[in-house]
């Protein structure tokens, strides 16, 4: 699997890796990723290949931020007491990403990148 990020050019990224071995990432430097992600740590937009049987897939996703609802609360007992907790989309690392199959209509795809892709 090969992953990518959206910009110009990734066709021509994808074209130069074609032969790369399978697993491998592009890796970012920090003031790349910064810039790409808009400080956050995280990548807006991803773009990963991968082949299966012999077939090239390409899967579009963007970062769910929509994950945790604004009406979202755990409630919990810490030291005898009750807690409740409304933590936001900032509060918590957001890794899942949601899109499509490209080049398939009706198609629908979600990932966890929380321990990377493999």
């Amino acid at each position: 699997m090969r992953a990518a990020y959206s910009e110009p050019g990734l066709e021509r990224e994808r074209e130069r890796r074609r032969g790369s071995v399978p697993g491998r990432s592009r890796v970012l430097d920090e003031s790349d990723k910064a810039r790409r992600t808009g400080g956050d740590g995280h990548i807006h937009d991803l773009t990963i290949g991968y082949n299966v049987h012999g077939r090239d897939y390409v899967l579009d996703l963007r970062l769910n931020r929509d994950l945790i609802p604004k009406s979202y609360f755990e409630r919990y007992q810490h030291n005898g007491q009750h807690v409740v907790n409304r933590p936001t989309g900032k509060d918590v690392e957001l890794c899942q990403y949601q899109g499509r199959l490209r080049g398939l209509a009706d198609s629908w795809a979600a990932i966890s990148t929380c321990h990377g892709i493999r």
